[in-house]
């Protein structure tokens, strides 16, 4: 999920179905320990939370259910430094 270029229906469609399709994912397969090999998941965590930052409003709700997937089997054991995460990304604006 990447930039979403203004006026683009078709894109913003693609890109919106394919958000969702990934929440889905995440929610059927994130909390099986074995699916994800760590580094996986932490790269998972990085590039949702940056997605936060570069997507139109109206796919922010859809990664943020995706990032509470995650949160929800990761913090605090496997992302012990998610609340320190976004304290400096909304402290500096990026993440």
């Amino acid at each position: 999920l990447g930039p979403v270029q203004q006026g683009n229906t078709q894109q913003m469609v693609v890109v919106q179905t394919a958000a969702v399709f990934l929440r889905q994912i995440l929610i059927k397969y994130y909390k099986e320990e074995h699916y994800y090999q760590p580094s996986e998941r932490k790269e998972i965590r990085d590039l949702l939370f940056k997605a936060l930052f570069v997507t139109p409003p109206s796919l922010k709700s859809l990664l943020l259910d995706s990032i509470a997937v995650v949160a929800d089997a990761d913090f605090p054991c496997q992302w012990p430094e998610m609340v320190d995460t976004i304290q400096q990304a909304f402290q500096s604006g990026t993440p």
